[in-house]
């Protein structure tokens, strides 16, 4: 099965059950959270594998459209959710976000991402052989300052620790 099939038969079955709006934007979720898996180097079909049947995804959504009817938000199988303005929400805060908003909840209050975390997303978002080297280099150069460091204080340190055994072992001559 491919992306598309997947998410057409994911619209066929939500659109007998659901209004049109609540049928985009699980379709939405789902078509943007394979595309990100596929953009962090996973194969299509190893993401289709993983999401499973999308009939029984559909069923799954209905049945928590269904108990979600009285509250004014529509929620899809993985903790997202796109608010009556659109907006789109992530409880697990863990594919990303929609549009310009980076958000994540928590406690039913939404925030603001922090920083590194927004960072995180983007670095694990980058192909595998990018983030690759940038790891080797990040590496390196971590070794590079370290032994600069190292050789700019062994001449200092020499001569100190030089002089710190001769005390002692002059203290130790002289008791």
């Amino acid at each position: 099965m491919s992306k598309q099939d997947f998410l057409s038969q994911l619209h066929s079955d939500l659109s007998r059950e659901l209004d049109s709006a609540s049928v985009q934007n699980n379709v939405r979720y789902y078509e943007d959270y394979i595309n990100m898996q596929i953009r962090s180097g996973r194969s299509e079909g190893d993401v289709l594998r993983e999401l499973g049947d999308p009939r029984l995804i559909s069923r799954s959504i209905v049945s928590a459209a269904s108990v979600n009817a009285s509250g004014n938000e529509e929620r899809s199988d993985y903790g997202s959710y796109y608010d009556n303005d659109n907006s789109y929400r992530e409880s697990y805060g863990n594919y990303g976000s929609y549009g310009n908003r980076s958000t994540y909840e928590n406690n039913d209050r939404v925030t603001e991402k922090p920083f590194l975390l927004k960072a995180l997303e983007k670095f694990m978002a980058l192909p595998r052989w990018v983030r690759t080297s940038v790891k080797i280099i990040a590496a390196v150069f971590f070794f590079t300052v370290i032994i600069r460091i190292f050789s700019f204080l062994l001449p200092i340190m020499i001569p100190v620790v030089l002089v710190y055994f001769c005390i002692k072992l002059f203290c130790q001559w002289l008791s």
